[in-house]
């Protein structure tokens, strides 16, 4: 592969990450010693020539550079990488086993929900041909309808599984009912054809006539395992679909699965590829989590990259990925990095001595602005006695000090929950956000509700029960508009003048 690949290709690479990913795929199937091995975008990920090699966005850069070695012959996928995401694809070296293979796996139809193929799907090579040969029949033998039974279907399968083309066989029909029938004879079929198309040796013939029916090449793994579990060998279409399998999922987790679907008592071959494809589902769901302390370990040393501007050295790896293991959390090491950075103690000392003995209040956000940090203060003097400030909380105030900047309001805010006994978060944050009229304070109970207007009358009458002994009754002020007193100001002049009236007449 790589000795074809320097000789034929690289000469006309001009890209270097194509190069890289092209040198890296093709030895990783070498090492696979197998003629139609495949790998993945996700194998290739985890390499670290790729992992290191391919700059500050390895992934796209992956996938693009797999792009390109596709569109150049370099490596086949399962896919068109144009229309499919590569990143789902399987992909071969380009040689002759590996694009059998890949034609074996195309011919194999696509499950779409429950089996149910879309109207715009492209026929394959079997409906076409069956057709073409229904058009044949019905013209050779000068019928009006012609349909292909469930043998027949199957004839053909098997004949294009030995690697007769649509021209043999079309040419082989044709020369079968060339012949014309006679008028009280029954119309004849495609099993009168078969005779005549086995009669010819396949131009090129298919590994599945090599192997299964002229025996010239040595059985496989895969197909010796099948001959043990059934009992016989495979037909055409058994072979496609076990070739289809392990193309996508390799030899032993092939050979192995088939112990469910093959026995001497049915073959299911068609259950192989749905049932291999949820196991690797499951096994990469399982490799993830496993994954996972790898994906916390790059971001950390990200991390450690930014903050300090340096690359990390094998003994800073070793030392965070030991670290990790104490501690898991990723919000904790972000916030060590920050306050390093907020001390200017850019070292990776000062770093791991903050991760392994946190401070309380090593995760509370910087405040956003004045008043959040004014506000800071005086919850940590008034409300918490020890002098904490909960994460959740200061998150909280950060939110409320955006809107509320007055710091006064705040001061007030506390007084209302310490007059009302509930000195706590909560009590002080509804007396923030609650909408408040600046015309008519509102007055508050011991329990820290608003009264309302009838409420606070009620209470300031004299013998009320809130009220205090002896004190007087205030009514409550009402806010006139100008024409109401202009009116007010005219009826008082008129009963003025009548009372002035009044007095100047003789009393009788």
């Amino acid at each position: 592969m790589l000795d074809d690949f320097i000789t034929q290709t690289l000469a006309h690479i001009d890209d270097f990450a194509e190069l890289k990913v092209s040198l890296v795929a093709l030895y990783w199937l070498e090492q696979k010693h197998m003629a139609s091995a495949s790998v993945t975008m996700d194998e290739l990920a985890n390499h670290p020539a790729l992992r290191n090699g391919l700059g500050s966005t390895p992934n796209l850069t992956l996938e693009y550079a797999l792009r390109k070695a596709i569109a150049r012959g370099t490596l086949l996928a399962t896919s068109s990488a144009s229309n499919e995401d590569v990143k789902q694809a399987k992909l071969f070296a380009n040689n002759a086993p590996s694009r059998e293979l890949i034609e074996a796996i195309k011919q194999q139809p696509s499950v779409v929900g429950e089996n149910i193929v879309p109207e715009n799907a492209v026929p394959d090579k079997k409906s076409t041909l069956l057709m073409l040969i229904v058009g044949e029949i019905e013209r050779l033998e000068m019928i009006e309808v012609y349909g292909i039974t469930p043998d027949e279907d199957t004839m053909v399968e098997e004949w294009l599984a030995r690697g007769y083309t649509q021209e043999e066989i079309i040419s082989a029909v044709r020369a079968a009912l060339r012949t014309p029938r006679h008028s009280s004879a029954a119309p004849r079929g495609l099993r009168q054809c078969e005779a005549q198309v086995k009669a010819r040796l396949p131009r090129n013939p298919s590994l599945y006539y090599e192997m299964i029916v002229t025996k010239s090449k040595p059985l496989r793994e895969e197909f010796i395992a099948f001959r043990e579990l059934s009992g016989r060998l495979p037909t055409g279409r058994e072979f496609n679909q076990i070739r289809a399998a392990v193309g996508l999922y390799g030899v032993n987790a092939t050979a192995q699965l088939m112990r469910r679907v093959v026995s001497k008592d049915g073959v299911d071959v068609d259950a192989l590829i749905p049932i291999l494809a949820e196991q690797q589902d499951a096994e990469l769901s399982l490799a993830r989590r496993s994954l996972q302390p790898d994906v916390e370990l790059r971001e950390i040393i990200q991390l450690y990259e930014t903050t300090f501007g340096l690359p990390a050295t094998s003994s800073i790896v070793d030392d965070v990925r030991a670290l990790l293991r104490e501690t898991s959390d990723i919000n904790m090491w972000r916030a060590a990095f920050a306050y390093a950075i907020q001390q200017n103690k850019r070292n990776w000392p000062y770093v791991r001595a903050i991760v392994r003995n946190p401070t309380p209040d090593l995760l509370i956000p910087a405040p956003v602005n004045e008043t959040a940090k004014a506000a800071f203060v005086l919850y940590r003097q008034r409300v918490d006695k020890v002098g904490k400030l909960d994460v959740s909380v200061a998150r909280q105030i950060n939110e409320v000090a955006q809107t509320v900047t007055n710091i006064v309001a705040w001061e007030r805010a506390i007084d209302a929950a310490a007059n009302a006994n509930a000195l706590n978060w909560n009590y002080i944050k509804a007396v923030l956000t609650r909408p408040i009229d600046e015309n008519s304070p509102a007055e508050e109970n011991k329990h820290g509700k608003r009264k309302t207007a009838s409420q606070a009358s009620r209470s300031s009458k004299p013998g009320s029960r809130s009220g205090k002994s002896g004190g007087s009754y205030r009514r409550p002020q009402v806010e006139s508009t100008d024409e109401e007193r202009a009116a007010d100001e005219e009826r008082a002049r008129a009963l003025r003048a009548e009372m002035a009236e009044r007095k100047r007449q003789p009393s009788p």
